[in-house]
């Protein structure tokens, strides 16, 4: 299902996540749903990146200065990723409200 219209689609961290930093991974446990994901060192960028709304032409700007990534292979891996976590309620797409 397509969730992100476009790059400049702003999305958030979802409220009622707890984190803990493993390494250099992350674990996130959704409180209110009781289930555990783990980000690894890409995954937990993202997530770090994302505590204030963002898009993901933002992440993709930082990813490909950090990482030595394509940017059109960037937008397709992250749009898919952002697209996952905002389906298991992770992220949430930004509202007006929210911003």
């Amino acid at each position: 299902m397509k969730i992100v219209n476009s790059t400049l689609t702003r999305f958030q961290r979802k409220r009622g996540m707890a984190q803990c930093a493993v390494g250099s991974e992350m674990v996130l446990m959704h409180v209110d749903k009781g289930f555990y994901y783990a980000l690894d060192v890409i995954g937990t960028r993202i997530w770090t990146l994302s505590k204030q709304p963002t898009s993901i032409q933002f992440l993709c700007e930082q990813l490909v200065g950090d990482y030595n990534v394509d940017l059109e292979q960037c937008i397709q891996d992250v749009t898919s990723f952002v697209e996952e976590l905002i389906e298991v309620g992770i992220l949430e797409v930004a509202t007006d409200e929210s911003m």
